[in-house]
């Protein structure tokens, strides 16, 4: 509870550049973490079936997809998808291997790759394309999953 307390103060001294998203993912985590060890009754105990059906995956990476540069929030999918925001970040995990917010951003620095191809546009204008608060929070997140920065992938194109 205290790493997820720094990561969220980390986020406001930030300017919440991560976005509303990942302030849900946040608070999700926050929430199930006191419901598991603070709840008085016993925990129920989670039949997993595998993950999503495949249609309601469909939607919701659609959903993802049409909202990639605009602000989404976690209940919005959960809604989408007829489940709780637990039950929906737990079975998107089990059918992609990702969390959501993982999922969103793994998304986005695909759509600035596509983006980058296209030497004329700035990579402002990509950041901002793609979903990203600004340049430097797009250069942050890509280069924690590329390992790369976006000035060098763009070069090795």
């Amino acid at each position: 509870m205290r790493r997820l307390m720094e990561v969220l103060l980390y986020e406001k001294r930030q300017g919440f550049q991560s976005g509303a998203f990942f302030l849900d993912a946040i608070a999700a985590a926050l929430a199930s973490h006191l419901i598991h060890h603070y709840s008085a009754d016993a925990p129920l105990i989670e039949n997993s079936v595998g993950g999503m059906a495949p249609s309601i995956l469909r939607r919701s990476i659609a959903l993802m997809e049409a909202r990639l540069e605009g602000d989404l929030r976690l209940d919005e999918l959960a809604n989408e998808a007829g489940l709780s925001t637990s039950h929906f970040i737990r079975s998107f995990r089990e059918s992609t291997g990702k969390t959501p917010y993982q999922f969103l951003l793994d998304r986005r620095v695909q759509r600035a790759q596509t983006l980058m191809r296209n030497p004329r546009t700035s990579l402002t204008d990509i950041a901002k394309s793609s979903g990203f608060a600004n340049q430097h929070h797009m250069a942050r997140v890509f280069r924690g999953i590329t390992g790369m920065t976006p000035s060098a992938y763009r070069g090795s194109l």
